[in-house]
C-alpha cells in the first residue's frame, strides 16, 4: 500500500492535512481498512465531504458571501449582512421551498399543522425574541427535515452536506474536477488539488453532551451537531447516505453581523482554547489524478447510476466516461 505524506500530522493537532500523490493513494487513504481509518470500532465515527477545489471552505453554502439566495426582495446575493437580514433570507428560502412543494402535492418532511403555523409565525421574527436584542435558537429542530430536504436538492441553506462514506465524498470531488481537466477553461482559476475532508463527528457529538456540564468557556462545543434527515422519501439522500452538519448557536443578537466562519477554524480554535478531543483530517489530491480516481471509483461501484437512483442517474453514468483517464 502507498503511503501519502503527512503535513502537520500529529496527535495533537484536531485539523490534520494528508497530501496524496496519486489516486491510487488516495483511496488507499480514505479507505476504512486504511492507516486513518482501521483502529476505528464504528463505520460511522467519521463523516465525509467533497471538493472539487482544495481552496473551498467548510462554510453552508446560505453563508457564503456572493452566494445567491431567494429574499423577500427577490433573489439576492448574501452579503455581509447582520444575523436578522440573514436568517430572513434563510426563512424566507425555506418557506417558497415547503409552499411550492405542498402546492404540487409532494410529501414534506414532518408534515403537521404544528410545522406550518411555525413557518407563518417565524416570518415575524420579533414574535421570537428572546431579552431586548435575541433570537431563539435558529433553525428550530422542528425545520431542520425540511432544511435538510432543501438543501440536499441545491437551495442555499445553513446546513452542509456530507456522507457516511469516504469513497461517495471522492466521487463528488472527482466528477466536477475530473470535467476541469477536460474543460480547463471552466475551472477556477489556479485550481491545483481536490480534497475531502474526514470530520470525527460521533466524538464531537460525544464531547457536545458532555459539554453540558461543563463551564460556560466550552459553550462553544454545542455549536456544531449532526444533523439526520428522513430517507424514506429521499432515494438520492439514502443512495449517498447524506447527512449534514450544523453550526447554531443557542442565542444571537440580532443586529450582530452573521457569523461565518468555516468549520475548520471552528474546530481548531476550540482544540487550542478548551482542549477537546475532536478530529478533522483533509486530505488533498493533485486534480491531474481526477479522471483515475473517477474511473477507479466507478470500479468499486461508486458512480452516478448508483448514487443517483434511476434512469437519470444511468444516463448521467454513462456521460461521465468520456472524463476517465
Amino acid at each position: 500500500m502507498a503511503i501519502a505524506l503527512a503535513v502537520a500530522m500529529n496527535d495533537q493537532s484536531p485539523v490534520q492535512s494528508i497530501e496524496c500523490r496519486t489516486a491510487d493513494e488516495f483511496l488507499d487513504s480514505l479507505s476504512p481498512r486504511g492507516t486513518y481509518f482501521r483502529e476505528e470500532r464504528s463505520p460511522d465515527s467519521y463523516v465525509f465531504r467533497g471538493h472539487a477545489d482544495q481552496r473551498y471552505k467548510l462554510v453552508p453554502s446560505a453563508l457564503r458571501l456572493g452566494e445567491r439566495i431567494c429574499t423577500s426582495a427577490g433573489w439576492r446575493e448574501v452579503g455581509c449582512w447582520n444575523n436578522e437580514e440573514q436568517i430572513r433570507a434563510e426563512l424566507w428560502t425555506i418557506e417558497r421551498f415547503f409552499g411550492m412543494g405542498d402546492s404540487n402535492g409532494l410529501t414534506l418532511p414532518e408534515d403537521s399543522q404544528g410545522l406550518r403555523k411555525l413557518l407563518f409565525d417565524l416570518q415575524h421574527i420579533e414574535k421570537a425574541q428572546k431579552g431586548p436584542n435575541g433570537y431563539s435558537v435558529w433553525p428550530p429542530n422542528e425545520l431542520l427535515s425540511l432544511i435538510a430536504l432543501a438543501q440536499h436538492y441545491g437551495l442555499p441553506t445553513r446546513l452542509l452536506d456530507w456522507t457516511r462514506r469516504a469513497f461517495i465524498a471522492a466521487y463528488f470531488a472527482a466528477i466536477e474536477a475530473a470535467k476541469w481537466k477536460a474543460q480547463p477553461n471552466e475551472a477556477p482559476i489556479g485550481v491545483k488539488s481536490l480534497a475531502v475532508w474526514a470530520f470525527k463527528a460521533a466524538a464531537y457529538d460525544l464531547n457536545r453532551i458532555a459539554s453540558q456540564s461543563l463551564p460556560p468557556r466550552v459553550a462553544k462545543i454545542r455549536e456544531i451537531t449532526l444533523v439526520t434527515a428522513p430517507a424514506a422519501s429521499n432515494p438520492n439522500l439514502q443512495a449517498q447516505m447524506g447527512v449534514f452538519t450544523l453550526r447554531r448557536k443557542e442565542q444571537v443578537a440580532l443586529d450582530a453581523p452573521a457569523d461565518r466562519e468555516p468549520m475548520d477554524c471552528v474546530v481548531r480554535n476550540l482544540k487550542a482554547q478548551d482542549d477537546i478531543n475532536n478530529r478533522l483530517i483533509e486530505f488533498s489530491l493533485p486534480i491531474c489524478e481526477a479522471p483515475k480516481l473517477l474511473r477507479l471509483l466507478a470500479r468499486e461501484s461508486i458512480e452516478a447510476a448508483t448514487l443517483f437512483p434511476g434512469y437519470g442517474g444511468v444516463a448521467k453514468a454513462v456521460r461521465e466516461k468520456q472524463y476517465w483517464d
